[in-house]
């Protein structure tokens, strides 16, 4: 694994142990600003990416930072993989509260373009503003 290409970002909190531990795998840990809840502010993450001339990103995330991204308007494409299995209530969801309570005002997506992967379909859709 080529660890030079690694970067984690963080906040002031992260302990200093394990940022050392990280530093010495050569792992780039970079400090970024914070919330009043103290994470990261995502805004932050993609300036600092900009600056390493970094301008296509994919994220791999749980609800709560897809829910930010799409709040901050940080994304402008989406890949859904969807499969046949039904979870129900118990399931994950992609999203969190956007706090959006009518139709006209939520995000707009358009659809790109999809496949088939085994028994799951790949779906590309573009952010339409």
């Amino acid at each position: 694994m080529n660890r030079k290409n690694i970067s984690i970002f963080t906040t002031v909190f992260l302990n200093k142990k394990k940022e050392k531990i990280l530093k010495n795998k050569g792992i780039n840990v970079i400090l970024v600003k914070h919330n009043k809840n103290n994470q990261v502010l995502l805004k932050e993450v993609i300036k600092k990416l900009y600056e390493q001339k970094i301008n296509n990103l994919f994220i791999e995330a749980g609800s709560d930072i897809n829910s930010s991204l799409i709040k901050e308007n940080l994304i402008d494409e989406i890949i859904l993989c969807r499969s046949g299995r039904i979870f129900g209530n118990d399931g994950r969801s992609i999203v969190n509260n956007l706090n959006i309570k009518e139709i006209k005002n939520s995000k707009k997506f358009y659809f790109k373009d999809s496949f088939t992967l085994d028994e799951d379909i790949i779906e590309n859709w573009g952010f339409k503003a």
